[in-house]
């Protein structure tokens, strides 16, 4: 089981405060020796402060539950996992002010907290393990469903990306790089897709491992608008093993 919390940073927007983000509630949960069900449950809630002209404003909602199935064994020296889910809609469209920052908490979830909408997803991963380090490739398709009054319409990403990991005893070290792709929207590519550097530390505490995340966008137009976001998680072991 894993809780996450994501908070951006807005470079023009200090009224939004500390506790506004992204949360995400998730678990996976082994049905056979290489199947496993996930799912994830997402909330976003955001707040801004009364000013001299404008009064208290603040808003909360639910996001799209995640449903899905994993294939393979990741504990393998290398192995393919694969991924195939779908995101059911109950994000809230009244919520307008704790969605958007939602989406901009974590774009490679976004869709996590798009109204009106519902997705489906594959995606692939080759794992490479060793002794302390852990590789992954990955590439996967989110196709987004959404009716007439989300205003979002129907569009399918290509997600991609690379991460490393580093083990030194119970201290955990990791970096990723990923992107997304419209390839239903029409321009050039950098105005297609988004980019996002994220790099964490974790630490074991007996069946609990608590992280510290801070992720930055490539794009310019994106770093102007939130420059950084930090995540805090905790993942807790089944049955209180060791995580």
């Amino acid at each position: 089981m894993r809780v996450e919390w994501w908070h951006p940073h807005f470079a023009n927007a200090s009224g939004i405060t500390a506790i506004s983000g992204a949360r995400f509630f998730s678990a996976i949960l082994p049905v056979g020796e290489r199947v496993a069900f996930a799912f994830e449950v997402p909330f976003a809630r955001a707040k801004m402060p009364a000013t001299a002209t404008t009064p208290e404003y603040a808003d909360a909602s639910m996001g799209n539950w995640y449903l899905g199935l994993r294939f393979g064994d990741s504990l393998e020296p290398t192995a393919f996992v694969g991924e195939i889910g779908a995101r059911l809609p109950a994000t809230s469209d009244d919520a307008v002010l704790s969605t958007t920052v939602g989406t901009i908490a974590d774009p490679e979830r976004l869709e996590a907290f798009l109204p009106n909408s519902n997705s489906v997803s594959i995606a692939g991963n080759v794992v490479a393990r060793r002794e302390h380090d852990v590789g992954r490739l990955r590439l996967g398709v989110t196709q987004i469903f959404s009716n007439a009054y989300s205003g979002v319409g129907n569009h399918t990403l290509i997600d991609y990306g690379v991460s490393t990991s580093h083990e030194i005893e119970r201290l955990r070290l990791a970096g990723a790089l990923t992107g997304r792709l419209a390839t239903t929207s029409d321009g050039p590519f950098g105005e297609r897709s988004s980019h996002v550097a994220t790099g964490a530390a974790s630490i074991v505490l007996g069946a609990f491992r608590p992280s510290l995340s801070l992720r930055v966008p490539f794009e310019h137009g994106m770093r102007r608008l939130a420059p950084w976001t930090l995540g805090i998680g905790v993942e807790v072991s089944p049955r209180g093993k060791r995580c």
